[in-house]
């Protein structure tokens, strides 16, 4: 069911890129800033981020690792509370662009 859903979804969006797109003069422009950037913008973000998480782990030193503490239930837990807030926001972020990416534009010329 949510995997018709997520198609149909999906067409609709389409639509709507093919709708923006066929407005004269403006349409190309209007669906890079509406569709396209977000979705790039986002994407640079998550590779910044990632490769400065990557250049910290490799300057961090064995020695410096707590491996009491990384085997610990309070790192489990805290471990589990970022997941969670991280997938909430993922989440809210997806809600939020997936409702203003299928609003389709009003007709034209009626």
């Amino acid at each position: 069911m949510s995997e018709t859903i997520g198609i149909i979804k999906e067409i609709a969006i389409g639509a709507a890129k093919v709708g923006v797109n066929a407005i004269p003069y403006v349409g190309p422009a209007l669906a890079e800033a509406i569709f396209e950037t977000p979705s790039r913008l986002a994407q640079q973000r998550k590779e910044k981020h990632f490769e400065a998480v990557i250049q910290k782990l490799q300057s961090v030193s064995e020695n410096s690792i707590d491996l009491d503490f990384i085997q610990s239930e309070d790192f489990c837990d805290l471990l589990q509370i970022i997941l969670e807030k991280i997938t909430a926001m993922i989440t809210c972020t997806e809600q939020t662009f997936g409702h203003l990416s299928a609003a389709t534009p009003p007709p034209i010329g009626n």
